[in-house]
């Protein structure tokens, strides 16, 4: 059961990457099983993924072309670029933790905490060729915005 899980948190952190940050799969291990019989799932030179998807409760358009390609670059690129995925996996409970009570606090669906992964790999120390540092990625007048202190002592993009 443990590897099914393993599975499955694999493939959500894969869904998370594409253009839109972040997209959750409703789907059961029984669909993963049946995949290649299933009306339900399009065949990504044998990446399957659901005809459908949701974030935040609104549907992704997989219509678009250009939207489908992305998540089918991003879910053969995850596949196998193993080191990463295996360190995204490792961090993902210990970050998880933390953001998903907050996301709860603030009313924010749940979906958003995957904006985290596609932007930092849930890498805390990460920064941009754009200067957009943290988690988060924030830059630094946006950081600013949202009331964060960034000056030469503190720099809360981090937190």
């Amino acid at each position: 059961m443990e590897k099914v899980k393993n599975i499955l948190k694999f493939i959500l952190l894969s869904l998370a990457v594409v253009g839109f940050y972040s997209i959750t799969v409703h789907f059961t291990t029984d669909d993963v099983d049946n995949a290649k019989r299933s009306d339900n799932w399009i065949n990504a030179r044998e990446i399957f993924i659901p005809k459908s998807l949701s974030f935040a409760g609104e549907n992704v358009p997989l219509k678009r072309i250009d939207v489908k390609e992305q998540l089918e670059r991003e879910l053969i690129v995850n596949t196998f670029y193993h080191s990463s995925t295996v360190l995204l996996l490792k961090n993902i409970d210990r970050y998880f933790s933390i953001i998903e009570p907050i996301l709860k606090k603030n009313n924010i669906p749940d979906d958003f905490k995957y904006l985290a992964v596609a932007e930092s790999r849930l890498s805390p120390t990460v920064v941009s060729p754009s200067g957009a540092v943290g988690l988060w990625q924030f830059l630094k007048g946006t950081a600013k915005d949202c009331k964060l202190e960034v000056n030469k002592e503190v720099d809360e993009r981090y937190n």
